[in-house]
């Protein structure tokens, strides 16, 4: 019983950390850009840029697609017990978070969603082990499905950005 609380608590809290990167984003990369100039290559900065392109619409646009498909997904890994498949995503978010304080720590100031990344990450992981204990997951089965899982991430991702792009002007 406690696994599906945690199941079904992890997209509530992927969208408390995601509601502060669309409120705060967009406008915090403006401000900021002639700062984060000076602490990146040229060839990163025009990446930047590029991914950050997009309207803040757009953005918003690519988290209501990864949650479209994330609720449907709590409840499937609930149905067909799909708890190491659905453990892996809680870590792949978690990484996620880290990526955002690792830019904190390269830049030498607060990027939006590192604080809410953070906190939602203490307890997804707590979640996470309470699935794996209470479903008795193999570690391994995790660490070999974790790779996969990040790749999937990061892929849904791009596709997302890009659907936004298409979709919202």
């Amino acid at each position: 019983m406690i696994t599906i609380i945690w199941v079904l608590l992890f997209p509530a809290l992927f969208m408390i950390h995601d509601f502060e990167e669309i409120i705060y984003g967009h406008s915090w990369f403006k401000r900021n850009i002639k700062k984060i100039e000076t602490k990146v290559s040229a060839k990163l900065m025009a990446k930047l840029i590029k991914s950050l392109d997009g309207t803040t619409a757009q953005f918003a646009f690519a988290v209501v697609e990864e949650f479209i498909i994330l609720v449907p997904l709590s409840i499937l890994t609930i149905h067909y017990h799909w708890y190491v498949f659905y453990v892996c995503l809680m870590f792949g978010y978690c990484v996620h978070a880290v990526i955002h304080l690792l830019q904190s720590i390269y830049l030498r100031m607060y990027v939006p969603a590192t604080a809410t990344g953070l906190v939602t990450s203490i307890l997804i992981i707590y979640g996470a082990f309470v699935v794996i204990h209470e479903q008795q997951l193999q570690i391994s089965l995790i660490l070999i499905f974790l790779p996969l899982m990040m790749i999937l991430i990061l892929v849904n991702g791009l596709f997302s950005h890009w659907l936004a792009k298409r979709f919202v002007k």
